[in-house]
């Protein structure tokens, strides 16, 4: 089989053990697969911060590229792209997502196959895994918490298991400990060589937080949690100005499910410039609303 079936794209950034440079604002661009291959996305922030934004997997035709995923987040570190002959999809790794973050909330990178979130996993979930933990100096130079950390570990690609159809994303956390996890899942899994020939083993792990966020695809959560602010606004008319134009900026894990934060930016032409307008809508996995949360005019 060949490999060129799927490797990796690292489009912005190859590993995560960055660099200590004052890093630039959000920009454009392709991500690609290594090797030979159809399939590419295009990567298109909303604006010079933060994940809003769109991110399309395209398939080159002859007749013109079609469309086959669209997500609605921006990842201004890059992604990781694999095929999976299984599935007929294109798996994503989403990576270096959040900044600036405890690290229990912090996502270090997710999974994705298709229009599907599989998993997500945070600086705590790859503590325990055996990464170590640095100081994150583009999130400390953009003016984030000056105690910032995140999880050490390079992405080494998206592989495959010697003679099947099976592959992984391998994440190297030093020089004698590597993760791997399967693209069909995003759990980790290991490889076993049974009597010469390998095969690909699921890891039993406990389940993380963000595991919940697989029940619902990314857009019903985005389509629901527009509705709850739009319902919010009704009971609340005296927000309606400021409120009502917000778009949304982040959708989060939490312990039980969903945090979507939608934010406003306003110019009033005063000294001190611009001002943001904050709403937090949390819902359950299962997408049941919990609160909505106007403020603080911060991310919480």
């Amino acid at each position: 089989m060949k490999r060129s079936l799927l490797t990796v794209i690292l489009l912005i950034a190859a590993t995560c053990n960055h660099a200590t440079a004052k890093s630039a604002g959000n920009q454009p661009y392709v991500a690609t697969f290594e090797e030979q291959n159809g399939f590419y996305a295009k990567c298109i922030p909303a604006g010079n911060t933060g994940s809003e934004g769109t991110t399309q997997v395209m398939c080159l035709r002859p007749e013109g590229d079609e469309l086959v995923t669209k997500y609605s987040w921006y990842n201004r570190y890059g992604l990781v792209m694999g095929w999976s002959p299984k599935e007929g999809k294109v798996a994503v790794m989403r990576m270096r997502q959040d900044e600036g973050l405890a690290a229990e909330k912090q996502i270090e990178f997710s999974f994705y196959l298709g229009d599907r979130l599989l998993r997500s996993y945070t600086t705590a979930d790859l503590v325990k895994l055996g990464a170590k933990v640095e100081r994150d100096m583009n999130a400390i130079e953009s003016g984030l918490d000056a105690s910032s950390k995140r999880a050490v570990y390079h992405v080494e690609g998206c592989k495959q298991v010697s003679n099947t159809n099976d592959y992984y994303f391998r994440v190297r956390l030093d020089e004698t400990h590597a993760l791997s996890f399967d693209i069909l899942t995003g759990e980790l899994c290991r490889i076993e060589n049974d009597g010469g020939k390998e095969r690909l083993v699921q890891v039993q792990t406990q389940p993380s937080p963000a595991a919940a966020k697989s029940v619902l695809k990314h857009e019903e959560v985005r389509m629901l949690a527009t509705n709850f602010k739009t319902e919010w606004i009704k009971q609340n008319p005296d927000e309606a100005d400021v409120i009502a134009p917000s778009t949304i900026r982040e959708v989060k894990a939490t312990d039980t499910g969903w945090h979507v934060i939608f934010e406003r930016v306003t110019y009033p032409g005063q000294p001190e410039g611009e001002s943001h307008h904050f709403l937090h809508v949390y819902m359950d996995s299962k997408g049941k609303l919990e609160k909505v949360v106007r403020g603080p005019d911060k991310i919480a």
